[in-house]
């Protein structure tokens, strides 16, 4: 489960965890106002998105996303820009 909870007391988060399947990368950044995460899943595996509350619109490489909570992503590199309602810290 991909389950960031961001905060503004930090510019951006990097993690990487490492299983048998392969490399989880995931973080997050602020940029222009916006909320910009990073995820990449390994090969034949998946995440499960939870963005929490807070989040107005959302954009999964470039494409806007109406239902995004606990949507799940295949392998891939993904960049997930969330538009803020003004309710996160």
């Amino acid at each position: 489960c991909f389950a960031p909870r961001p905060d503004r007391r930090l510019d951006y988060v990097k993690a990487k965890c490492a299983f048998a399947a392969g490399e989880y990368e995931a973080g997050w950044k602020w940029e222009n106002g916006f909320l910009v995460y990073s995820l990449s899943v390994p090969f034949d595996c998946h995440a499960v998105l939870d963005l929490g509350e807070g989040i107005q619109a959302v954009e999964i490489n470039g494409e806007p996303v109406k239902e995004y909570q606990g949507l799940v992503l295949e392998a891939g590199r993904y960049e997930i820009k969330a538009f803020l309602t003004g309710g996160m810290q």
